[in-house]
C-alpha cells in the first residue's frame, strides 16, 4: 500500500460492544509473517509504542492466532470474525467472542493490528 501511513490506536476504554463488533481489524504493513517450527508462524514488525525506535519484535502464533492474524484483511468486521472463528473451530458463540475479542486486544497493543471503527 503505497503512501499508507501506519495508525496509531488510540486507547478507547469502554468501548461501546456494538462499535467494536462493527470493527474492521487492519494488520499492520510493517509486520512480516514468516514460518516458525512445530506449525508455528513468526510475526516479526515494530515494537509497541513506548519502545526504542527501530526495535523489532518476534511474536509466535499458534494455528489459531495466525488464522486471526491472517482473517485480519482490513475488510472484515470482528463480528464476522467470530462467526467465523465459532463456525470454523466449533465453539459456541460466546467462548468465540470471548477468543477473538481477547486475542485482537493482545495484537492491538503489540502494535501488530488496529481497529478501524466508525467508518460504514
Amino acid at each position: 500500500m503505497a503512501g499508507f501511513r501506519w495508525l496509531k490506536a488510540r486507547r478507547r476504554r469502554g468501548l461501546p460492544m456494538e462499535q467494536l463488533l462493527d470493527g474492521i481489524p487492519v494488520r499492520n504493513p510493517n509486520v512480516e509473517r514468516e514460518p516458525g517450527a512445530a506449525g508455528r508462524v513468526i510475526l516479526r514488525g515494530p515494537a509497541a509504542a513506548g519502545r526504542a525506535r527501530g526495535e523489532v519484535k518476534r511474536y509466535e502464533l499458534d494455528e489459531l492466532g495466525d488464522w486471526l492474524w491472517r482473517a485480519c484483511d482490513g475488510q472484515t468486521s470482528v463480528e464476522r470474525l467470530i462467526q467465523d472463528f465459532t463456525r470454523q473451530y466449533r465453539v459456541n458463540p460466546r467462548e468465540g467472542q470471548v477468543a477473538v475479542i481477547s486475542f485482537l486486544n493482545m495484537l492491538r497493543q503489540r502494535n501488530l493490528v488496529v481497529l478501524v471503527v466508525g467508518k460504514r
